[in-house]
C-alpha cells in the first residue's frame, strides 16, 4: 500500500488522467474508491489512513481478465490523489504509470 497521509478524501467523482473511472464514496462503511478500468466492472477499494491499494487479476497466474490492473496511491489533499497504476494483459502487468485524480467541480 502507498504511504499513509491520514487525509480524509471528499465524496464525489474525480477526474482521472489515465484509463479508468475514479469515484470516492464516503457514505458506505468508511471511505472507499469505486474504480473501473472499462466502465463495466467496478471495484470498491478501501481508503485506509489516506492510502489505497488494489490488484485485479493475477501476475503469471490463471485469473487474467482484460480489465486487470494494480492501483496504488494516496490522497495528498481532500480533493486530490496521486499514485501509480499498472494495466494487465495476459497475466502480465505493464510498467507503472503515474496518475492524478482530482475531485470534479460541481
Amino acid at each position: 500500500m502507498a504511504s499513509p497521509t491520514f487525509i480524509n478524501p471528499q465524496d464525489g467523482p474525480y477526474s482521472f488522467d489515465q484509463l479508468g473511472q475514479f469515484t470516492v464514496d464516503v457514505s458506505k462503511n468508511g471511505e472507499v474508491i469505486i474504480f473501473s478500468v472499462d466502465g463495466f466492472r467496478f471495484d470498491e477499494i478501501p481508503v485506509v489512513n489516506g492510502a489505497f491499494f488494489n490488484q485485479w487479476g493475477d501476475l503469471n497466474g490463471t485469473h487474467c481478465p482484460t480489465d486487470a490492473y494494480i492501483l496504488s496511491g494516496h490522497f495528498v489533499s481532500p480533493t486530490r490523489a496521486k499514485g501509480d497504476i499498472r494495466y494487465g494483459s495476459g497475466c502480465n502487468f505493464g510498467t507503472a504509470q503515474n496518475f492524478v485524480a482530482e475531485l470534479q467541480a460541481d
